[in-house]
C-alpha cells in the first residue's frame, strides 16, 4: 500500500483520547502532517514520524529534535510546539500551532515580490536565527519552502527537524561527511559536510533574497549532480548581472551574504539584519514591467531521510504540510503596487533582439515607421521631377515673355533679363524664384532634393 493511502487511513483517528484527526494535510519523506481537534476543541496540527522510520533509533532522534529546538527559545517567528507525544502503534508526533496562510515559494510564484517585500521577509527571518544562533541552533535548510507567510502578517520559520545543535546535552550529532539541507539553497562548505556555523543560514536567507528578487535560484543546473558541481566551484553571481540596475544597498547585501568564502559573508545574523534593517527606512523607486513566472526551483534534498513536504492536491492546501491556507497572504497585501521591482529581469529564454525591443513602447515604432514613409515617398517624387524636367525642351520665347507678362508689374522688370539669360542655359530643372515670385508649387509648395 502507498505511503499516502497508509496516512489516510489515520484519518478520524484519537490519538492517547485526545486529539481526532480530521484532515490530512501532506505528506513529506518522514513525517504526516494532519489538522487535528483537541478534546477541548482547539485546533492544532499534528506532525506524525512514518511507522517504519519510527525504528531507526537516529532518525527518530531527529525528528524528536524538532520539538526541544522549538521549545529552547520560543521566539514569535518560529512555530509553537505545544506537546511530543507517541502514537498508539509506537510512532512519535509532535503537536504545533495550526496556522493559516501560504509558503512563501507559493507566495513567490503567485506574484514577483517587491524590493520591500524582500527586505520585510529578511528582516523577520534574520531576527529568528539571531534568537537561534544564541541558542547554538544552526537551521541549515533556510529557503522558500520553510518561510510561512501567516494571514496575519508575521513571517514563521519553520522545519528545525534537521536543525544542528552545537551546544548543550544533545547527543545526537551529524556524522563527518553526512549533508542535510537543500542544495540550491546550500553554502559550499556544507554542500562538503564540514563543520557549519550560523553564516551558513545567512547564506540560505540570502539565497532565499536572490530568488524573490531574480525569480530562480542564485545556481541553476540540468541535474542534480550539474547543480552541486556549481555551488562547489561556482560563486553565485552578483545581483547587479542578472538584473539591470539592483539598489546598491539591496545587492550589496544578497552579494555579502552570498559570498563563496564565508568569511567574505556577514560575521553574524544580526550584522545582516542591521544591515536589511537599514535599507528598509530607504523607499524603493516604483518598479517598471513585472517579471514572468519563472520555472520551479531546481532542487536537491540530499539526505537519507529528510525530504522536503508535499503537497496535497487540493487549492486549500499548501506545499508545506504543516499549515492551513488563507486566500490571501499579508505579505502580498501589504506593499500593494507600488515598490515594485525597479529592474526588469533578463530571462535565460530571451534573444538579444527581444531585449533590444521589449523596453520600446508600440507607438514609437509605428510613428518612426510613418515618418520613414513620408520620407520615401518624397525622395521618390523628387527624382521622378528631376528626370521630368531633365528631358523637357526648352520653352519658346513667347512662352517666356507671356510668363513675364503675367506677373505682377512690379516684378516683370527683375524678372524679364533672368528668363531672357535662361534661354541660352540648358534646360534643367529651374532657379529659385524672384523675391515676389509664386513658390514653385503653390504657397506651400516643398523644396525636394533631387
Amino acid at each position: 500500500m502507498e505511503v499516502d493511502e497508509l496516512c489516510q487511513k489515520r484519518v478520524g483517528t484519537v490519538l492517547r483520547g485526545k486529539w481526532t484527526l480530521e484532515r490530512l494535510l501532506g505528506v513529506g519523506g518522514m513525517a504526516a502532517v494532519y489538522v487535528a481537534r483537541h478534546k477541548i476543541g482547539r485546533l492544532d496540527a499534528i506532525k506524525i514520524m512514518h511507522p517504519e522510520l519510527a525504528r531507526a533509533e537516529q532518525v527518530r532522534k531527529r525528528f524528536e529534535q524538532e520539538a526541544h529546538v522549538l521549545s529552547t527559545f520560543g521566539h514569535p517567528g518560529a512555530v509553537e510546539v505545544r506537546d511530543l507525544e507517541t502514537t498508539e502503534d509506537g510512532a512519535p508526533f509532535i503537536v504545533m500551532e495550526l496556522l493559516e496562510g501560504k509558503s512563501l515559494a507559493d507566495t513567490i510564484r503567485e506574484r514577483p515580490p517587491t524590493v520591500d517585500e524582500t527586505l520585510r521577509v529578511a528582516d523577520e527571518v534574520l531576527d529568528v536565527l539571531a534568537a537561534a544562533h544564541t541558542r547554538g541552533i544552526i537551521h541549515r535548510d533556510i529557503k522558500p519552502d520553510n518561510l510561512f507567510v501567516t494571514s496575519s502578517g508575521p513571517i514563521k520559520v519553520l522545519d528545525f527537524g534537521i536543525a544542528q545543535l552545537r551546544a548543550g546535552p544533545s547527543d545526537l550529532k551529524t556524522k563527518t561527511g553526512t549533508t542535510l539541507g537543500t542544495v540550491a539553497y546550500m553554502p559550499p562548505e556544507q554542500l562538503k559536510g564540514l563543520d557549519i556555523d550560523g553564516r551558513a543560514d545567512l547564506y540560505g536567507v540570502g539565497a532565499t533574497m536572490f530568488r524573490m528578487l531574480v525569480g530562480r535560484p542564485p545556481h541553476q543546473a540540468g541535474s542534480d549532480v550539474e547543480l552541486m558541481m556549481k555551488v562547489l566551484s561556482e560563486p553565485a553571481p552578483r545581483l547587479a548581472s542578472v538584473i539591470d540596475s539592483p539598489r546598491a544597498d539591496v545587492a550589496g547585501i544578497v552579494d555579502r551574504a552570498l559570498a563563496f568564502d564565508r568569511d567574505a559573508r556577514f560575521p553574524d545574523a544580526r550584522a545582516m539584519n542591521d544591515e536589511v534593517r537599514a535599507a528598509r527606512k530607504t523607499p524603493s523607486p516604483e518598479v517598471a514591467a513585472p517579471v514572468s513566472p519563472a520555472p520551479q526551483d531546481s532542487i536537491a534534498t540530499v539526505t537519507p531521510h529528510h525530504v522536503s513536504s508535499a503537497v496535497v492536491p487540493s487549492p486549500a492546501i499548501v506545499s508545506s504540510p504543516t499549515m492551513l491556507a488563507a486566500p490571501e497572504s499579508a505579505l502580498l497585501r501589504e506593499a500593494g503596487p507600488a515598490s515594485r521591482l525597479p529592474t526588469r529581469v533578463v530571462s535565460q529564454a530571451e534573444s538579444k533582439d527581444e531585449r533590444a525591443i521589449a523596453g520600446v513602447p508600440i507607438v514609437w515604432l509605428i510613428a518612426a515607421g510613418a515618418v520613414l514613409l513620408v520620407l520615401g515617398g518624397s525622395l521618390v517624387t523628387a527624382f521622378a521631377i528631376a528626370a521630368f524636367r531633365a528631358h523637357e525642351p526648352a520653352p519658346p520665347a513667347s512662352t517666356t515673355a507671356a510668363a513675364v507678362t503675367a506677373a505682377p508689374a512690379t516684378a516683370a522688370s527683375s524678372a524679364q533679363p533672368e528668363e531672357e539669360e535662361d534661354e541660352d542655359r540648358p534646360p534643367g530643372p529651374p532657379g529659385p524664384p524672384g523675391p515676389h515670385h509664386p513658390p514653385p508649387h503653390g504657397p506651400h509648395g516643398h523644396k525636394h532634393k533631387p
